[in-house]
């Protein structure tokens, strides 16, 4: 049997690295490279040597462990205010016919703009919850930001110069007095303003280098240009490249681009065919081991959910989250147990 101290710093070590995976968006497949990685390097570790975290019961950590320990904070204002929204006109008929009842209710429903001012929140709230979650996509890379980041600061910019918060908003807000009408567009601008100042505070520090490696992002690649390709090198600052074999490699690409795009077959197909024969022929005991995981739904729903929220809740670094596991005598034991595979789901 071993320590119970080096026991606890085996699965500090087994959730810190699962946590550090899901961040950064590695595969539960690719769990079990990152594991021989450690083990090879950190050979004369106890520790190291004694990881055991590949897929499944990385899978269980993230699920039924670490997600159970992060208070999620991700937007949830947007879901709350649908969700008063909906049921807004029965809950205000609820609280007005009591007696007995906090002044500041009484205030929030009996106000004619407090509609107005749901519906704008919940709109706006929506547009940047698809926003977040298109940079949340597991495809999406650093040449897409420059386009959804641009395409969420239009959107808001064109809402303050036309002053359109929301159609449902527009309707409510005709029925107002004028002077009411004002303030609530004063304050709308106010906030979509800010929003977008909270934006450039993080964008606008590397706005060259995002429009630069936006090229890449092109769907047709006829549309690159040579001197694009080289303002990223540049940018990029690659030292040691060849640029006549990289115009090689350029142009090559362009041409074999073009070839396949001639064909009576779309592209898409082409790569399908491609992948399935791939696959039939080097890869088939990988597949097996994918559609066990695609089999199941709900399993899948389950851990893109957890991937998802402790992507977007965990602010903690490997070093400080070790430490906080090691300390966590709960967290310890629900790595260490078996029990954590028959954990099941529970809302949140």
């Amino acid at each position: 049997m071993k320590p119970s101290k080096e026991k606890d710093e085996i699965a500090a070590a087994e959730g810190t690295l699962v946590c550090h995976g899901v961040k950064r968006g590695h595969s539960f497949l690719s769990q079990q490279c990152l594991i021989n990685v450690c083990k090879t390097i950190f050979t004369s570790s106890a520790v190291a040597s004694n990881l055991s975290c590949a897929r499944t019961k990385a899978t269980a950590i993230a699920v039924y462990v670490t997600l159970k320990h992060i208070k999620l904070r991700w937007l949830s204002l947007y879901l709350s205010i649908k969700r008063l929204v909906e049921v807004f006109i029965p809950v205000k008929k609820y609280f007005l016919e009591q007696k007995n009842y906090p002044l500041e209710i009484k205030q929030l429903f009996e106000r004619d703009e407090v509609p107005c001012i749901l519906s704008f929140l919940q709109h706006i709230l929506f547009e940047i919850h698809k926003k977040n979650l298109e940079l949340q996509r597991y495809y999406t890379i650093a040449v897409d930001l420059f386009r959804i980041i641009t395409s969420i600061k239009n959107k808001l910019k064109e809402r303050i110069d036309s002053q359109l918060f929301c159609a449902a908003c527009r309707y409510r807000l005709a029925r107002l007095p004028i002077d009411k009408q004002n303030m609530l567009k004063t304050s709308f601008i106010e906030f979509l303003s800010t929003i977008i100042s909270y934006i450039d505070s993080y964008f606008d520090q590397n706005i060259v280098f995002y429009r630069t490696i936006n090229y890449f992002s092109y769907e047709n690649i006829e549309a690159l240009t040579w001197n694009q390709v080289i303002q990223c090198v540049d940018m990029l600052k690659i030292k040691g490249s060849n640029e006549d074999c990289l115009f090689d490699e350029f142009t090559n690409i362009k041409s074999m681009f073009k070839t396949i795009s001639d064909q009576s077959i779309p592209i898409f197909h082409q790569v399908q065919a491609f992948v399935k024969k791939q696959n039939d022929m080097t890869v088939t005991n990988i597949c097996d081991e994918v559609t066990d995981i695609d089999d199941n739904y709900s399993t899948g729903v389950k851990i893109i959910s957890a991937e998802l929220k402790v992507r977007l809740n965990s602010t903690l670094s490997c070093t400080e989250l070790y430490k906080y596991i090691l300390s966590s005598e709960d967290l310890l034991r629900a790595i260490k147990s078996d029990e954590k595979y028959k954990f099941k789901g529970k809302c949140v």
